[in-house]
């Protein structure tokens, strides 16, 4: 009988052992995933900013090049 119960402590000690093993594990890989998804928010966040700049200029290249025509236009006015 206590060999029974010694057996049973050492495979309910094994299975404890076991799940603190996998709990670990999977605790550092909830951290990776964790840190991935903060790198992936970051780079989300450039590519907006740089999406929004990117907007900006052309609405900017876009006012250049109205205003280069009316130069052009006002220019060969002149010369008329």
């Amino acid at each position: 009988m206590t060999e029974e119960l010694i057996q049973e402590f050492d495979e309910t000690l094994a299975r404890l052992r076991d799940f603190a093993k996998r709990y670990k594990e999977t605790r550092e890989e909830g951290e990776k995933l964790q840190s991935l998804v903060a790198a992936i928010q970051a780079d989300q966040k450039k590519a907006l900013r740089l999406i929004n700049e990117y907007e900006k200029m052309e609405k900017d290249r876009e006012k250049v090049k109205e205003k280069t025509s009316q130069l052009l236009e006002k220019l060969e006015r002149l010369r008329i």
